[in-house]
Parts: C-alpha cells; sequence; structure tokens
C-alpha cells in the first residue's frame, strides 16, 4: 500500500501501531517529544494474564529482558482490615512480571527501529491539519522546524491528545486522579521480593513493589485537592502517607529516600471527536483509565496493533473500520468504568472522605 504513516507517541500503542503500519505503508514516521534516554516511566506489573497476551500480540520478546523480575502474586488490603494475598502458582503462567519500565520501552524502540520505522526523539509535533491529499504535520526536532505530509496519522500521545486537540477534540474527565511516585532504595531483599501490594487509606489508595537490587518504588493514588491542602504538597504527602501506610512502612523500614517524587496524571477520561478519513487515537490518547482497572501496558498493544489495522482496512475501502474501532474503545471504556466503580464501591471504611464520596455515587463528568 502507499502511504506515508505518521505516529504520535512512541509509548506501547504508539509503538504497536507503527510496527503493524510498517508492514503495509512505504514509510512510517513515529515522533516521540521526550529524549530517548528521557523516557523514564514508573515500572508496572504484569499479571500472568498479561504475560499470556503478550505472547498472543507476537511481542514475546519484549519481556526477556533480565532486568525484569517474576511475581509470585499481589498483597491487597481492600475494603476491610485483613490483608489478602493472590497467589499466582496456580495459574499459568505461574508468576507475573515486574517490569524495569526504561529498559522495556527502550526494547520498544528497537523493536520499532527493525521493523523499519523511522523514530524519532525528542521531537514533538506543533501543528497537524488536514488538506487535500491527507495530513500536513509541522514538527519540531534538535535539527530544528519541519514538515511532512502523511496519509495515515495515529494519535498515541497519551493524556494530553496532542494531535487529536490539533484537529479538535475535546477530552472528557471523570475524576481529577493524581498518581505520586517514590523510590526507598538500599533496603534489604526479604521474601516480599516481587509481591505487590496495594492499600486503600483514607485518601487514596497505594501501589507498591520491592525488587531484589533492594529497591522499592511505592505510588500513592490520590485526588489532585489532597495534594494542593498538604503544606508540603506532592513530597509531604507521599512521605506522610507511607510512614502510615500498613503493607508498605514495614517494607520502606531502614532504607534511603532522596525526597524526590514524581507525581502524573491519573485521571480517566475518554476523547471526544468524529475522527477524519485517515486518522484514529489509541491507547490513553483515546481512552485513559483510572490504573485500579486494569488499562495496562498489554492493552495499549492491542489497541495500537488493532487500530492501525483499522486504518488499513479503511484505506483497502472498508469504510466503516475505523467506527468500529472507535466503537470498541467507547465499550471497553464503559466497561472498565463500571468494574472500577465496583472496586471502589467495595471500600466504605472512611464514608466521609471526599476521595471516596467522590467515587461511591454517581460520577459527574467534564470536559478539559
Amino acid at each position: 500500500m502507499t502511504a506515508h504513516a505518521l505516529v504520535v507517541g512512541a509509548g506501547p500503542a504508539g509503538t504497536a501501531a507503527a510496527i503493524r503500519l510498517s508492514a503495509s505503508c512505504d514509510v512510517v514516521t513515529m515522533v516521540e517529544a521526550r529524549p530517548r534516554d528521557g523516557l523514564k516511566r514508573t515500572g508496572e506489573h504484569l499479571p500472568p494474564a498479561a504475560v499470556t497476551e503478550f505472547a498472543k500480540l507476537g511481542f514475546p520478546d519484549l519481556l526477556a529482558e533480565e532486568c525484569h523480575e517474576p511475581s509470585p502474586g499481589v498483597r491487597s488490603l481492600w475494603g476491610s482490615g485483613f490483608a489478602v494475598d493472590k497467589e499466582y502458582f496456580l495459574t499459568l503462567p505461574s508468576s507475573g512480571l515486574n517490569l524495569r519500565r526504561q529498559q522495556f520501552d527502550e526494547a520498544l524502540a528497537r523493536r520499532a527501529e527493525r521493523a523499519g520505522v523511522g523514530v524519532q526523539f525528542g521531537t514533538r509535533l506543533t501543528h497537524l491539519q488536514r488538506d487535500w491529499e491527507g495530513y500536513v504535520a509541522t514538527l519540531l526536532g534538535p535539527d530544528g522546524e519541519r514538515t511532512i505530509h502523511a496519509d495515515l496519522v495515529v494519535d498515541a500521545s497519551g493524556r494530553r491528545a496532542v494531535a487529536s486537540r490539533h484537529l479538535g477534540a475535546t477530552r472528557s474527565r471523570y475524576d481529577q486522579l493524581v498518581g505520586i511516585t517514590g523510590r526507598i532504595d538500599r533496603l534489604q531483599p526479604d521474601a516480599e521480593i516481587g509481591r505487590v501490594h496495594v492499600e486503600s487509606v483514607e485518601q487514596g489508595w497505594w501501589y507498591g513493589v520491592q525488587f531484589s537490587d533492594g529497591v522499592l518504588l511505592a505510588t500513592f493514588m490520590t485526588d489532585v485537592a489532597s495534594v494542593q491542602q498538604h503544606a508540603a504538597r506532592a513530597s509531604g504527602l507521599w512521605f506522610d502517607q507511607v510512614r502510615a501506610s500498613r503493607l508498605l512502612a514495614p517494607l520502606a523500614r531502614g532504607g534511603h529516600w532522596s525526597g524526590r517524587v514524581d507525581v502524573f496524571d491519573a485521571s480517566a477520561q475518554v476523547l471526544e471527536h468524529d475522527a477524519p478519513r485517515g486518522f484514529l487515537a489509541v491507547g490513553d490518547a483515546a481512552a485513559a483509565y483510572d490504573p485500579l482497572s486494569s488499562w495496562g501496558i498489554a492493552k495499549g498493544l492491542r489497541d495500537g496493533t488493532a487500530g492501525a489495522e483499522a486504518l488499513i482496512r479503511e484505506r483497502e475501502g472498508d469504510a466503516n473500520a475505523v467506527a468500529r474501532h472507535r466503537n470498541a474503545q467507547q465499550r471497553d471504556f464503559e466497561t472498565h468504568r463500571a468494574r472500577q466503580s465496583d472496586f471502589y464501591r467495595a471500600e466504605t471504611r472512611w464514608p466521609t472522605s471526599p476521595f471516596w464520596r467522590s467515587r461511591q455515587g454517581v460520577w459527574q463528568q467534564r470536559s478539559a
């Protein structure tokens, strides 16, 4: 198929889309605003089902790095005062996997390059518009500004949905959730290595895991208002909460914290637009879920691959291919919203907490 495809964003969804498009398009360009060594995302846990999904999608090699570590299961303290363990040894495969995200992202980029994708880091989209032939994109990179013409465009730029908003799309947000991630070093590894810890508390919930090198990565999910109300903002809130955590405080004891945290948007949102021909948003750009709803890397890879296939079918004459995929994205979003609501309603210990009250009633949607 004679076509030039532009993919905006080099995360899992964007890379999967670029790889699939490379099998059908003459030229595929993938741009990522951050530098190649600047893709420092929080690690992610893959349950056994997600590990299997990687193989089904044709990406098992991405999990082969020795830096990734097996996980025996999940310990959760949610909805009651008792911790409950879910062991993976009863499933196939018999363990999950805790990813070192920086190494995983580098493996993704190399996979795309081997497929013939032109990967350009440190390059951002500054303008996008349609013309009678397709799309005209202005890119700003290390060598300055340039313009390219593309027949197909995939927006995989995450929650910011950069390409989509250039074409007039809006985002509907359902909450103000943020994640605060801190790293504790110099811990003595113990029997809990690799086990994921999930704990609900009055102002939100925790997700943490300890690696074999004595590093504990812990993320506190809360509302923007909780951060703004704390005298020391995000770092102070994270530190106070980790000290009070029943599951993570024992793991963190004796370790070293630099005082630094990373804050990221974790709100649930969906893109609202009528996609023009030859254009599609995938991954978090199309629909971003609360992390509790398990929208993760495997789903990003699947959505990117399926979205690229829909664009190819549309270009080959199936006028409804992209619309069908967008409908599937919307159905998945609604399904996960319902599942997420069930999880939050299961926690009833803090009936006056603003965090929990806002998630146990009817969600109010707003546009951003």
